[in-house]
């Protein structure tokens, strides 16, 4: 994670940061079981923590920046294949794009001055897009 000219004071502050998200997914596979290829689609919506460790929490607020943790709904989708290497078993490769609002972090939009204090802020308009990539190993319980 990093900010640039958050104040007067603080020209850049970078800081370690982990995203973790939980998402909710419904896939379409188009395709029956005993097909050896197998594309398939995926969507749904889901939750992300962009969480800041304390030591990093703590080294922004000796440059007077106080920041949290952020929370953010957001949704996803993507798409994939199966391919049928044997009866039971398949590789699987897809790619899922997160998409996020930005987190304010808990700062607010637009910096300000009150009772003389000048007070940092950051714009958090638009989104963010996390790509994923996997591949796997798939097992199929049942068989064709």
């Amino acid at each position: 994670l990093r900010f640039t000219n958050l104040s007067p004071d603080v020209e850049s502050l970078s800081l370690s940061q982990y995203i973790n998200t939980m998402p909710y997914s419904v896939s379409f596979n188009p395709m029956p079981l005993y097909k050896r290829f197998r594309p398939y689609g995926t969507a749904g919506i889901g939750v992300s923590l962009f969480f800041i460790p304390v030591a990093s929490k703590n080294e922004a607020r000796d440059l007077g920046i106080s920041l949290r943790d952020s929370w953010h709904f957001g949704l996803h989708w993507g798409g994939g294949f199966k391919y049928l290497v044997r009866d039971q078993f398949a590789v699987r490769m897809d790619v899922i794009d997160y998409m996020t609002p930005v987190p304010s972090y808990g700062l607010p939009s637009s910096a300000k001055v009150v009772n003389g204090q000048y007070q940092p802020g950051a714009g958090n308009k638009g989104w963010m897009n996390q790509w994923q990539f996997s591949w796997g190993l798939a097992f199929q319980w049942d068989e064709p």
